[in-house]
């Protein structure tokens, strides 16, 4: 199941989705970029991974997502769904991806297609009324822009 969901600032080149299964819910931003994307250690005393496409740092992708990734954990938690996982990701449609792929960073998962669904469709202890019940709950939060 997907929920194409408006949680958070609208940006005008790709859409968001919060996709859930059995391992929980994954907060998916699309982008369709021009450039390389690479995914570099910046600083020397504290290295931190930052998100690179064409040359220019681009980690407000990666805030934009946590961001999202924090507001859907909220609605969730308010209805006393505490323990179940939420995690981010940013999808890379026709991109110019490293390839060995990319890391991830600040928690969000990088990557083409194929490395996200493999993180949407995580094992996990959700069972079809569960997984109906969150549905619910995220539909009702989120409604259809």
């Amino acid at each position: 199941m997907v929920l194409t969901t408006a949680c958070g600032p609208a940006r005008p080149r790709g859409s968001t989705t919060s996709p859930w299964g059995p391992g929980g819910v994954t907060v998916v931003d699309t982008k369709k970029l021009a450039g390389p994307i690479r995914v570099g250690d910046e600083g020397f005393f504290r290295p931190r991974r930052e998100l690179w496409v064409d040359g220019r740092p681009r980690m407000e992708l990666v805030s934009a997502v946590v961001a999202k990734v924090d507001i859907v954990r909220g609605v969730l938690e308010a209805h006393g769904l505490f323990r179940l996982e939420v995690r981010g990701a940013l999808l890379f449609v026709d991109a110019d991806l490293p390839l060995l792929g990319l890391r991830d960073v600040q928690g969000v998962v990088l990557g083409p297609p194929r490395k996200v669904a493999k993180l949407i469709r995580r094992p996990g202890e959700l069972d079809q009324s569960g997984i109906a019940g969150i549905a619910e709950k995220l539909a009702f939060a989120f409604p259809a822009s």
